[in-house]
């Protein structure tokens, strides 16, 4: 089996997970006695399923793994962070805790850190990124989990440490390079040194930037438009009933990242009859709700306009992409009246949503534009997302967004409960009662202490949505307007 393992690898490499996951299938399948291999064909087996968010057969095989490795730190974490992922905190606490016993590298006590930072548990993921910094001063990457903890307080030895990181960058990597300007404008912002600060996380974002492949603004401004053409109301009424599917339990957050998503996810999760299944890849796995499927919301090598027979191959599998979504999510948050995604760019096929899952709610998320950016601005994502890196994209992208959302709420008038991050925040009780009302649950006081919820949290608010609501970061964006030019200028000419 190593063989297959070593080939298995290679094709992941490739982003080729399908075809790695059945060749080792069929290894061990071929192989049924133990065999040194074995032990981390089943580990790897259970990254896959992870990364398909079948938790059950992840913790399956992780479980198996853990037979030939008991004490090893990689699979305790992963199903530490299976197990946190499926509601069972005392399990993933005592795995997080043998693998505390037995990591000694950064790398491991870097991914315990943020284990633990996704459960919440600020301090001890402090004290792993500290561990980490002190088996390796010059790791990056625990410089930047200490920092998203809230670990550069005044008085942190840290701090001046990453400071002279940031003189001798030049022998780090591009990667680590913007991790340290990213790490460091963010801590200078706490600091209130606005001027250093900005500097920083423009050249982070500027390096980033070049990294990644182009954001075609113009391309996906046509993307829009052709979905808007031809998913119009006419469409929508001659596609309607189509589907069967009367299940009531989906329920899909959508909207701009950083729009008070994570928010609207923690309260409604916090609800006993409700569960979130973060952000998941389920519909994009059932719909070809995108021309590349893998990457939703990068359009930089010019995605295609949507053609009719694209729409029309789409629309004629409603009723079995929705079965197949149910199926999918059926094994998440089992006895829960209701479920929710929070995919931000399912915003893109809103409509297929409604139709397909006719009894499915939608929730958009919205947010003062300009504070919007300025998160994006001063954060990291995925390659998918490397509009977020400028701030002209950044605001072209949003009102593209804000042309598509327009255009689903004319499409299917008040289906769509909107969510307003400024709103929510002046008037918690209120809103919080209306979008727990708008997901057909029943009122429940633990609606309004969703910080308190023990769920794991993966987004860039892991931190945030830890505290109570507060006022502080709504119109942010006014103490920094005179950095935020480019961006407020895109969205004036708009108007």
């Amino acid at each position: 089996m190593q063989e297959q393992l070593k080939t298995a690898l290679a094709l992941a490499a490739q982003g080729r997970n399908d075809e790695a996951e059945a060749l080792l299938k069929s290894a061990l399948a071929k192989n049924p006695a133990s065999s040194p291999a074995t032990g981390p064909v089943l580990y790897r087996l259970g990254i896959f399923a992870a990364k398909r968010e079948d938790t059950g057969q992840a913790a399956e095989y992780f479980t198996r793994a853990l037979a030939f490795a008991p004490a090893a730190p990689e699979i305790l974490l992963s199903l530490a962070a299976i197990r946190l992922e499926q509601g069972d905190r005392a399990a993933a606490r005592a795995l997080a805790e043998k693998a505390d016993s037995q990591t000694r590298s950064p790398a491991t006590l870097y991914r315990l850190g943020m284990l633990y930072r996704q459960a919440g548990d600020m301090e001890l993921a402090g004290g792993a990124f500290d561990r980490a910094l002190a088996l390796a001063p010059d790791y990056v990457p625990a410089y930047y989990g200490l920092g998203s903890s809230g670990g550069f307080g005044t008085g942190s030895p840290h701090f001046s440490r990453l400071e002279k990181l940031a003189e001798s960058a030049a022998r780090f990597s591009p990667e680590d390079r913007v991790a340290i300007c990213f790490t460091l404008g963010q801590a200078y912002l706490k600091r209130g040194d606005d001027a250093k600060a900005f500097e920083k996380l423009a050249e982070g974002n500027a390096l980033k930037k070049s990294l990644l492949l182009p954001f075609d603004a113009v391309r996906f401004d046509a993307y829009i438009e052709s979905a808007m053409r031809l998913f119009d109301k006419t469409a929508a009424q001659k596609l309607s009933g189509i589907s069967e599917a009367a299940s009531d339990r989906p329920v899909f957050i959508i909207g701009m990242p950083r729009s008070g998503s994570t928010l609207a996810d923690q309260i409604l999760s916090s609800h006993p009859a409700a569960a979130s299944l973060g952000e998941s890849k389920f519909l994009r796995r059932c719909l070809p709700v995108y021309p590349n499927a893998e990457v939703p919301g990068l359009f930089s090598k010019g995605h295609p306009s949507i053609t009719r027979a694209f729409m029309d191959n789409l629309l004629q599998n409603l009723g079995p992409a929705a079965a197949k979504y149910l199926s999918f999510s059926d094994g998440a948050g089992q006895g829960v009246r209701r479920l929710v995604d929070k995919m931000l760019f399912n915003f893109l096929w809103a409509g297929v949503i409604r139709l397909a899952l006719p009894n499915a709610k939608i929730v958009h998320c919205t947010r003062d534009p300009l504070d919007i950016g300025l998160s994006l601005w001063q954060l990291t994502f995925a390659s998918s997302m490397q509009w977020t890196y400028d701030m002209g994209d950044i605001a072209r992208y949003y009102l593209a967004h804000q042309k598509l959302m327009a255009h689903w709420n004319a499409v299917f008038p008040g289906d769509i409960h909107e969510v307003n991050y400024e709103t929510m925040v002046a008037q918690q009780e209120q809103e919080t009662r209306k979008l727990v009302a708008a997901c057909g649950l029943p009122w429940d006081d633990r609606c309004l202490d969703f910080h308190q919820s023990a769920r794991m949290v993966k987004t860039s608010s892991a931190a945030q949505v830890r505290q109570p609501i507060y006022a502080g970061s709504a119109g942010k964006w006014r103490k920094y307007e005179k950095y935020l030019a480019p961006m407020i200028s895109v969205l004036e000419h708009s108007a």
